[in-house]
């Protein structure tokens, strides 16, 4: 990157600036000698200077010294080195905070001192690099990690941790919804996995936009994010995959309470045996039905909460055992006046699992999951516009699912690793579906209703089975290549499928300490779960297994101590895509079955290929920044003819910093595309007055997105624990982006069809307060 000579003094200044305000903290953190004093007595000067430290009397008590004098760089690395002769580490907590807690041995006492965690000692890795690897796990392929004070400090809406992704290259996102498209998937093509167990559509307000997830970020330890080529351990999602780690419970006593203008949530967990068990209980509530009163918004009750829970036994130090609860409730009432729509809808998921994970060697490690998900969804509907379309809707739908999976690792001399696993879910749902919609209007398109009258009554009671197994192999060629292979197996009784095999395969090339070179190759699929059947619009069977052949061919460099870019291109080629059903026009309706623009997509193939150019830079100043820009090309494939898909979006920008101190956290985000592909429509003046002609499917495009989120938050230590409040403003700018085409009849002496465009969310502040004790 060039600097022009007009800025280089400017920047000079600045890194000077920052440069004199970290000596000045070092020097005094470091005034005073630690050693000989008492361990309670250096926490508490921490905590005075802002360091939010949490500990446990129980654990750190009167009467313990500091032995030696610790010589890390930073507050957090010495007092990991004081606390080690005593058998204790330190570890990331919830809301940015820093946990005392006991290690498993003093050889793992040792190691957890030496081994800070990461999110404590340098700043986020905000976006897919390879910068920051879990090398015991996939050293070859590039992966994004976010930790849970990561997530915590980005400006993202109503607190939401998967909104985070959308900050990725290579994601697209509607400004909404808080699911993403992954490198020219549909959102459903992203695995989304918690604790190593897999959800089903883990989001609030499911079938009105997903504003929300269902993932409180305070039982968050942190996120790993593929968005490609990822190893064969994922399987059964074509485009992307969220590894969400859950939250470890300290084994010590910790509370943490939190409210926002979107949320309030409250998290308790404490340990007995001395550490050996551990408990956590976790409860959030949304606001967004209290916000909407407040704010005199007359559009319904959108309600919904989540509970987590988890209690743990440590056996010994090579075996440990838990049981695990995730729940999800919504009760959400909304309307639309001036459209006069109603609709109703109650959704209920709850996981149970139990957890058994083993170390029986010193190369040998895995876990086994057993579960049991209980998905269930109640709708009602009613959706009444005079000149385009009347009806009704009865939604129900449940499903349960029990699984058994197992994964392990083995590590081999040299480097070489092996990974191997399989899983098993049965499966059993159930469909009543009814319809009963009248069109005034009907368009004259590909896969558009062509009755005026419907009447739907669907009951089915699907049942079946899913296996998978796979292997993936690390090795270690030379002191300069690396490679990974994988296989990987699938099959699901639903579809009626015998089995498909992933090959997948990596390589990584170190050309020189700056530069590292990157090939990836694999062969996905994806199969319909028990929960996709797409009843609402006509179907009573599963698609065959979509498949996806992906090429990655990347470049990173290193373009100084603390700047790295990196260049990656990519292809995806999709083979028997399932049919999917999309508004034409308004993909913001509340009940978008009902209307008649809804329309069946039934390409033959599509493809996807992109550019990603990224660059990120630490420095000591802890200020934190980065920036990317995406070229993409996204199409569907229909009759030989290639239409752009709906979310494809060309070029994107994202970019943000984020400056942190012991009491401050400060971050700014922004994202710039081009609008998403519309079709333009209207009634011809010498045709039938209830026929809308369209153009070109997907012909034009909405006005470019433009967005400046903001974020500023101030902890404060107290005697009754860590405070922090926080202020938040989403869309800062307030600026108008188009988010769909709105269409109406204005029924009179002449019908006149009217299409309008339609704005996404205005600017949207949020102030919130934190408390750990």
């Amino acid at each position: 990157m060039t600097i022009s000579a007009e800025r280089r003094p400017v920047l000079m200044l600045l890194r000077t600036a920052s440069a004199l305000a970290l000596l000045v903290a070092v020097s005094a953190a470091f005034a005073d000698s630690w050693q000989g004093r008492e361990l309670e007595a250096v926490i508490e000067g921490l905590r005075r200077d802002g360091l939010p430290v949490l500990y446990s009397s129980g654990l750190v008590r009167s009467g313990m010294p500091v032995r030696d004098e610790p010589a890390g760089t930073t507050p957090v690395v010495r007092l990991g080195e004081a606390l080690q002769p005593y058998g204790l580490s330190v570890r990331a907590g919830p809301y940015g905070s820093i946990l005392v807690v006991r290690s498993a041995s003093a050889a793992s006492a040792a190691a957890a001192s030496s081994t800070v965690p990461a999110s404590l000692t340098v700043l986020p890795e905000l976006f897919v690099t390879t910068s920051r690897y879990e090398l015991q796990r996939e050293p070859v392929l590039p992966v994004a990690t976010l930790a849970n004070t990561d997530l915590e400090r980005l400006p993202d809406l109503g607190d939401d941790p998967l909104r985070a992704i959308g900050r990725l290259p290579g994601t697209a996102i509607n400004g909404l919804s808080a699911k993403t498209n992954v490198r020219g998937g549909a959102t459903d093509e992203t695995l989304v996995t918690f604790d190593d167990l897999r959800l089903f559509n883990p989001f609030h307000l499911k079938d009105f936009q997903s504003i929300f997830s269902s993932i409180d970020p305070a039982v968050i330890e942190g996120l790993e994010v593929y968005t490609g080529a990822f190893p064969a351990t994922y399987g059964d999602r074509l485009s992307g995959v969220i590894d969400i780690e859950a939250f470890e419970p300290p084994g010590t006593a910790y509370r943490a309470l939190a409210i926002s203008l979107f949320n309030v949530s409250g998290l308790i967990s404490d340990g007995w045996n001395e550490g050996q068990g551990t408990w956590l209980v976790s409860a959030r509530r949304g606001n967004l039905d209290l916000v909407l009163d407040l704010a005199g918004q007359k559009v319904g009750e959108p309600r919904y909460s989540d509970l987590h829970g988890k209690v743990s036994w440590a056996f010994t130090e090579q075996f440990r055992l838990s049981a695990n609860a995730l729940i999800f409730d919504d009760n959400i009432r909304v309307f639309d006046t001036d459209r006069e729509e109603e609709a109703t809808a109650t959704y209920h998921d709850s996981y149970l699992w139990l957890r058994a994970d083993a170390r029986p060697t010193e190369v040998l490690e895995g876990f086994t999951l057993f579960s049991y998900a209980d998905l269930t969804v109640r709708r009602a509907g009613t959706a009444d516009q005079p000149g385009l379309s009347s009806g009704n809707l009865n939604d129900r739908r449940s499903a349960g699912i029990v699984g058994l999976s197992t994964q392990w690792s083995l590590a081999v001399q040299g480097g070489h690793r092996l990974d191997f696993g399989g899983e098993f879910r049965h499966s059993h749902g159930r469909y009543d579906y009814t319809d009963e919609v009248a069109f005034d209007v009907l368009f004259d398109t590909p896969g558009a209703p062509t009755e005026e009258f419907r009447s739907r009554t669907i009951s089915v009671a699907p049942e079946g089975e899913y296996y998978s197994a796979h292997l993936n192999a690390r090795v270690a060629l030379s002191g300069d290549w690396t490679t990974e292979l994988g296989m990987r197996w699938d099959r699901s009784t639903l579809v009626g499928s015998a089995g498909e095999l992933s090959p997948r395969v990596s390589l990584l090339y170190q050309l020189t300490e700056e530069t590292r070179l990157r090939a990836s190759w694999g062969r996905y699929w994806q199969s319909q779960g028990i929960d996709e059947l797409a009843v609402s619009d006509g179907e009573t069977t599963f698609a065959k297994p979509e498949r996806a052949d992906q090429l990655v061919l990347g470049i990173e460099q290193a373009l100084g101590p603390a700047v790295a870019g990196r260049l990656e291109a990519y292809t995806k080629n999709y083979r028997n895509p399932r049919d999917r059903y999309e508004n034409l026009l308004n993909s913001f309706a509340l009940l978008p079955e009902l209307k008649p623009d809804r329309i069946r997509v039934a390409a033959d193939g599509a493809t996807a290929r992109g550019i990603e150019v990224s660059i990120r830079s630490r420095d000591a100043a802890r200020l934190d920044w980065w920036a990317s820009y995406t070229w993409s090309d996204v199409r569907d494939e229909i009759a030989g003819v290639e239409f752009r898909r709906t979310w494809d979006q060309s070029n994107a920008f994202s970019a943000g910093l984020l400056w942190s101190s012991e009491r401050w956290d400060l971050s700014a985000a922004a994202t710039y595309r081009n609008g998403w592909p519309t079709t333009l429509a209207a009634i011809e003046d010498d045709g039938p007055e209830n026929l809308v002609t369209t153009g070109p499917r997907n012909g034009e495009r909405l006005g470019n997105y433009a967005t400046l989120d903001l974020r500023a938050a101030r902890r404060f230590q107290t005697r009754v624990g860590l405070v922090s409040v926080f202020l938040e403003l989403s869309n800062a700018l307030n600026r108008r982006n188009d988010c769909c085409v709105e269409y109406d009849i204005d029924v009179g002496d002449t019908d006149v069809f009217v299409l309008d465009r339609t704005q996404s969310l205005p600017l949207l502040p949020s102030l919130g307060v934190s408390w750990q004790f």
